[in-house]
């Protein structure tokens, strides 16, 4: 009993925590709430908290180390050779596709560095495919400075795409 030090609680379920309370001065009997992206498991002598799988972020950082070139007038898919991070996203074959594991909804960032030897300006046009069909109002078009002296004309650019994504779906630029 209370009076005696006791805890005023006799009988109690899996995963029951003891809780403080001013009214009375007593112990009451208590579970953990899960929260958005939390599950708690109760079990016998024990609590175990985790982060829900539905709160997984995907991802996939990737690059390429090689110069690709492209002729005039020509569709190329951009193509990449290396993981940096991925979680439920991959370099697909050919490794111009990013596939995504899990459906969602995705930022696909990318950034270039084009390079033009060339002595007229040239301009370049990127643009996203899903699953092998252009996306829509996706496309941008960039002038890439001419050749001057012995020095290339270069350019960097970067553009993300927020998209929706099915399971298995697969992008390219």
């Amino acid at each position: 009993n209370v009076a005696s030090g006791g805890t005023g609680q006799s009988s109690y379920t899996n995963g029951q925590l003891l809780i403080g309370n001013t009214t009375g001065n007593t112990l009451g009997k208590a579970t953990l709430t899960a929260g958005t992206g939390i599950t708690i498991t109760n079990g016998a002598s024990s609590i175990t908290i985790a982060q829900s799988s539905t709160t997984v972020k995907y991802y996939g950082a990737f690059h390429d180390t090689t110069n690709q070139t492209a002729a005039a007038a020509t569709i190329t898919a951009i193509t990449l050779n290396a993981t940096d991070l991925s979680v439920g996203v991959a370099l697909g074959t050919p490794t111009s596709r990013i596939v995504i594991t899990n459906a969602g909804i995705y930022n696909l960032q990318f950034s270039l560095q084009l390079a033009n030897t060339s002595a007229q300006i040239d301009d370049v046009t990127i643009w996203l495919r899903k699953n092998g069909a252009d996306v829509s109002n996706s496309a941008g078009l960039t002038g890439v400075p001419n050749k001057h002296g012995a020095i290339n004309g270069h350019v960097i650019l970067g553009w993300n795409y927020l998209l929706t994504a099915a399971a298995n779906d697969y992008f390219e630029l």
